[in-house]
């Protein structure tokens, strides 16, 4: 276990997420999942991530978006979060989705660095970049695979949920890493949890530290299948 910081910062997470990251064996780049949780592992509070959220959690979640250079995440997170414009131009954000309900006028989209993954059957506007992989749903390995050429050397994918996104990705072995925030906080209530609905599979991971800033608890585990990152 790392040493432990009264308060991070700056440097310390640096430290800690920035590192280049090597490629896996079969020489995709790592998906990483990150996020926070209550200590009864609600994903949500009130419907929203921010009310779990810190000032730490907030730097630790933009420096990984910063060094991933590609952030995956499902259209339901893109609109109840309220992605806008990336703060990085060199930040792609690709949005999964079956149905394509998304607004294709907001800030996201009109920056020009989102890409829509979809299906060959799916309806877009002819101005939006998309790869289609699957001929009615989302085939998720294949689209990952598409993913790859949107990470440079030394990236990965950030992914950022939401839970059916993250479900997906853990039935096919697909999430190499966890970085996880523990609010101190219980929630109760019918709150998301990270990884729903799913079937039951063990995929087990190594801790490779656990730091705290003020009450809140960050850690981050690897795959024990592959070569850590």
């Amino acid at each position: 276990m790392d040493a432990e910081f009264a308060h991070l910062d700056d440097a310390e997470v640096a430290a800690l997420y920035a590192m280049p990251r090597q490629r896996l064996p079969d020489g995709r780049a790592p998906i990483e999942l990150c996020m926070v949780a209550s200590l009864d592992g609600s994903i949500s509070l009130d419907g929203l991530s921010g009310g779990l959220s810190s000032s730490a959690d907030r730097l630790v979640l933009s420096t990984l978006r910063t060094h991933s250079r590609c952030v995956l995440v499902a259209a339901g997170t893109v609109r109840s979060e309220g992605y806008g414009t990336p703060s990085r131009p060199d930040l792609t954000v690709a949005v999964v989705t079956n149905s394509c309900r998304l607004n294709w006028d907001g800030p996201l989209f009109t920056s020009g660095q989102a890409i829509v993954i979809t299906h060959e059957a799916a309806d877009l506007p002819s101005n939006i970049r998309a790869i289609r992989a699957g001929q009615t749903s989302v085939d998720i390995r294949l689209a990952a695979d598409q993913l790859q050429k949107f990470v440079p050397q030394g990236g990965f994918i950030q992914l950022e949920g939401g839970p059916m996104l993250n479900a997906t990705l853990h039935e096919h072995d697909l999430i190499d890493v966890v970085n996880l925030t523990l609010s101190p906080q219980l929630v109760g209530g019918t709150g998301r949890r990270m990884i729903e609905p799913s079937v039951e599979l063990t995929r087990k991971f190594n801790m490779q530290h656990a730091v705290s800033d003020g009450d809140c608890l960050f850690t981050r585990w690897t795959r024990r299948s592959e070569v850590a990152s």
